[in-house]
C-alpha cells in the first residue's frame, strides 16, 4: 500500500476501537459470521481450514495492512474458515457498513485492496495447477473432500 493511502486509511480508521491479540488466539470459527470486519495494524492472521486428518490447510495469511473477512463483508459468502492470529496482532474493529462506506468513497483503497486479491488469486492458481497436476485419485479425493455437492 503506498505510504500516503496507508496514512488516509490511519486516519479513517483511528476512531474505532484498537485491540491487541495475543498469538494463538482465533478471531473467527469456521461457520461463524463475523459482527464487524477487522483491519491489522501490526501482526499476522492466518485464514485455515481443518482436513479430515485434522491438519490445518492454509487458505491465506494476513499482513497489515489488510481487511478481512471480505468476501464475508461485499458478497455475504457465508464464513466456512478459521481466522487465527499467528503472532501478536493488533486491530481495528470496523462495523461492516462502514467499511462498505470506505471502499466505496475512496477508490485509492479500493484499488489497493483489488491488487491484493489479485496478488493472493496468483497464488491461489499456482497451487490449484499443482494439485490438478497430480494424479486422477489425488483430484477425486481433492474433489469430493471440497465439494459437498458431490457427496
Amino acid at each position: 500500500m503506498p505510504a500516503d493511502t496507508r496514512a488516509k486509511v490511519h486516519d479513517l480508521l483511528s476512531h474505532y476501537p484498537k485491540r491487541t491479540y495475543p498469538k494463538g488466539q482465533i478471531l473467527l470459527f469456521a461457520d461463524e459470521n463475523p459482527e464487524h470486519i477487522f483491519y491489522i495494524v501490526r501482526g499476522r492472521v492466518r485464514k485455515y481450514d481443518v482436513s479430515y486428518r485434522g491438519e490445518d490447510v492454509v487458505i491465506n495469511v494476513f499482513r497489515p495492512p489488510a481487511f478481512f473477512p471480505m468476501s464475508w463483508a461485499i458478497n455475504h459468502t457465508p464464513n466456512k474458515y478459521f481466522y487465527k492470529t499467528e503472532t501478536e496482532t493488533e486491530l481495528h474493529v470496523i462495523p461492516v457498513g462502514d467499511t462498505l462506506a470506505l471502499l466505496q468513497e475512496n477508490p485509492d483503497i479500493t484499488l489497493d485492496l483489488l491488487s491484493r486479491v489479485y496478488i493472493g488469486l496468483e497464488g491461489v492458481y499456482g497451487r490449484l495447477v499443482r494439485l490438478m497436476a497430480g494424479t486422477a485419485r489425488s483430484r477425486l479425493i481433492y474433489d469430493y473432500y471440497r465439494m459437498p455437492a458431490l457427496r
